[in-house]
């Protein structure tokens, strides 16, 4: 995320759901960065959001109509 690269995830349903926020664009700025806050277990930490950061999640169709929670489908695009 703080570096602006392309990020890829394949097949890591255990870490969606950490997410909603970045998948949200759900950020605080502070001294003109963007953060946003990464959910791990009971932990959070802010992570900076460079302004070319882009997330890309694949997934087999039937998983994400099975398995995903309903929010966090409606944050993507299928």
């Amino acid at each position: 995320m703080e570096t602006g690269q392309t990020v890829v995830l394949l097949n890591l349903q255990n870490l969606y759901e950490s997410l909603y926020d970045a998948l949200n664009q759900y950020y605080v700025t502070l001294g003109g960065q963007n953060y946003v806050d990464l959910g791990l277990g009971t932990h959070r930490v802010k992570c900076r959001v460079h302004q070319n950061f882009r997330l890309i999640i694949i997934e087999e169709k039937e998983v994400v109509y099975e398995q995903f929670p309903i929010p966090l489908i409606n944050r993507k695009e299928v």
